[in-house]
């Protein structure tokens, strides 16, 4: 858990690795969660960006041969840009 951390400037990323071997997600009981949340003031009154700050949640996945795959929050297909909580669940059994 990383929490109240200031991002200071615009466009500032940060990114969080967690690798896990076979035999450690294979010992998983249910599914792989992962989630994201963050507070921030709310958005002026005829804003069109509801988030005015967009962190982003992405977990990647590879399989043996190395090949990537995304997994996004919230049953996205893409990248959540107007929600404050995103999680993604992924089955592991």
């Amino acid at each position: 858990m990383d929490d109240r951390q200031i991002l200071a400037t615009t466009g500032q990323l940060k990114e969080y690795t967690f690798d896990m071997t076979t035999d450690e997600i294979s010992s998983l009981e249910g599914d792989f969660i992962a989630t994201v949340v963050f507070f921030e003031e709310e958005a002026y009154g005829f804003s069109t960006q509801p988030v005015f700050n967009d962190l982003d949640l992405i977990v990647t996945a590879y399989d043996s041969g190395g090949s990537p795959t995304s997994f996004y929050p919230n049953g996205l297909s893409s990248a959540d840009n107007l929600n404050t909580v995103e999680k993604v669940r992924i089955n592991v059994l």
